[in-house]
């Protein structure tokens, strides 16, 4: 019992006549309102100071018992947890880490490892409300995380986890930065990506579909219809007749491609007579072509910059919402 009480005096000989409780232990109670006060000011070496200051003085005064001790860091975890969530940060997320739990789990058995929790955690929170009111810092978080795993099968929740928010507060963040939310950036990644899969001929539909995330062939073929306009195997075979085009009029003086403009292809029906151009593909083609130029109740040759669209999705520079 006397070992458990020693909080303040860690290597000390302790003889029988020692007192080590508590005198007026009652009269003590942390100041939250200062506390909160000096987190709103972003101030961790005020924090610090504030809790080290009473410290030593009910060490001084022999008040400090194990008991004072948790409640210090009850009412500590109190005040630092209401400031997150003010702020829709996850505490649980911010935390995590094996050295924050470590300290956190030792902060009572000492006034040493106190201050270091105390420390460590309001630099941590304080940093952390500071980048989160920097939205365009805290959202480029949020799109380099997408970038760096729209292959996976992830969630709103796992970005949001990655930079400490709440699912709602992390998308409006992004939303306000960017003009769209975190599931159209993150489909707009995968259906860019999955452009250029497709126009490799080594890879099949399945395999590009789980290479930008979709584990379901279906909800995949839907997603990409949706934002192309042209199913999986549409698009495969328009890829061939674009590379067809490519092939046979990239010499000519009057082509011109580039980011977001197409000029000087020849006629659709020029291309869909090229060689090798199978039936299926050539109706495939006048369609497109014929539907966006709005002539779908007659079907005829249409000029090439009716399918700027079609032909800019082939080559790869169809830009999504978001560069």
């Amino acid at each position: 019992q006397r070992d458990r009480q020693n909080i303040t005096r860690r290597g000390e000989l302790i003889l029988e006549t020692d007192q080590l409780g508590p005198h007026n232990a009652a009269q003590y109670s942390l100041d939250v309102a200062k506390l909160e006060q000096l987190f709103a000011q972003g101030s961790v070496p005020a924090i610090t100071n504030l809790i080290r200051k009473d410290l030593s003085t009910l060490a001084e005064e022999k008040m400090l018992s194990p008991a004072l001790m948790q409640q210090i860091h009850q009412d500590f975890q109190q005040v630092l947890y209401s400031v997150l969530s003010a702020n829709e940060i996850q505490a649980h997320e911010l935390f995590r880490d094996d050295a924050c739990v470590r300290l956190n789990q030792t902060a009572e058995s000492s006034i040493m490892n106190m201050i270091k929790w105390v420390s460590v955690a309001a630099d941590r929170a304080v940093r952390t409300i500071r980048e989160t009111h920097q939205v365009n810092s805290i959202a480029g978080k949020i799109r380099q995380y997408c970038q760096e795993h729209f292959a996976e099968k992830i969630s709103n929740r796992e970005i949001a986890d990655a930079v400490y928010l709440t699912p709602d507060y992390a998308n409006r963040v992004f939303k306000d930065a960017y003009g769209l939310s975190i599931k159209d950036y993150l489909t707009d990644l995968r259906m860019q990506k999955a452009q250029l899969l497709l126009r490799d001929e080594a890879n099949t539909i399945s395999e590009v579909a789980a290479q930008v995330g979709f584990d379901n062939f279906s909800y995949f073929s839907t997603q990409f219809k949706k934002y192309t306009g042209l199913t999986p195997n549409e698009f495969l075979q328009l890829s061939f007749l674009f590379k067809k085009c490519q092939k046979t009029f990239a010499s000519s003086d009057n082509v011109r491609i580039s980011r977001g403009k197409i000029t000087g292809i020849p006629r659709v029906s020029h291309i869909a007579a090229l060689p090798g151009v199978r039936q299926q593909q050539r109706a495939l083609s006048f369609r497109v072509a014929a539907a966006n130029a709005g002539h779908v109740a007659q079907v005829h040759p249409v000029h090439s910059d009716q399918v700027t669209k079609l032909l800019i999705i082939l080559a790869g520079h169809l830009p999504g919402r978001m560069s």
